[in-house]
């Protein structure tokens, strides 16, 4: 085996991504630092083993994810405003993505690149607002399912954290600008 990891910079996988893509095909990259890149490339495996008839529990992949965020929480301001700029271009890049795939010429082609203060505008901070509701969602359902096991006996109790949950749900959604993000009720 190589000293090197497979799909290392100095050892690309056989299906290196900067080798096949096409001409002004979207790349996006995950560096293995990143708190969530293994968690991301397992996610992609299991949609692509899901598109192949394999089995795939969603469930389950989302509360990998929900445990990433919570433990890999960025407080630092200026760490903050970097990821969300990094978000931001991320999604750029799937919205490139997108129109390439519909064989429209991609508009983020050619943007000059603003500074980050210019950048976190109020679509950006509702899309961060929506993850803090997200993640105060997940933490309350996280914690109305122990109890629930537990043998919580206060109904009262745990009917109004339902109630709650309910209404960060619908929080979520008006915030959330992107269309595809917004979770469906149930």
């Amino acid at each position: 085996m190589s000293e090197e990891p497979v799909g290392s910079k100095d050892n690309p996988s056989p299906l290196d991504a900067y080798q096949t893509a096409a001409p002004d095909e979207p790349i996006f990259t995950l560096q293995g630092g990143d708190p969530v890149s293994e968690l991301l490339v397992l996610f992609w495996v299991e949609l692509a083993r899901a598109r192949c008839g394999l089995a795939f529990d969603p469930l389950d992949t989302c509360n990998k994810l929900a445990r990433v965020i919570r433990e890999s929480q960025v407080k630092d301001d200026a760490d903050r405003n970097n990821l969300l700029t990094r978000a931001t271009e991320a999604e750029q890049v799937a919205w490139s993505m997108k129109d390439y795939k519909l064989g429209r010429p991609s508009e983020a082609k050619g943007e000059d690149v603003k500074p980050v203060e210019y950048r976190l505008d109020l679509h950006d901070y509702r899309i961060y607002a929506a993850g803090r509701v997200s993640s105060a969602f997940s933490e309350l359902h996280e914690a109305a399912e122990k109890l629930e096991q537990l043998g919580y006996p206060q109904k009262r109790t745990l009917a109004k954290i339902h109630t709650e949950i309910g209404r960060l749900r619908t929080l979520y959604n008006e915030l959330e600008p992107r269309p595809g993000m917004q979770l469906r009720n149930g």
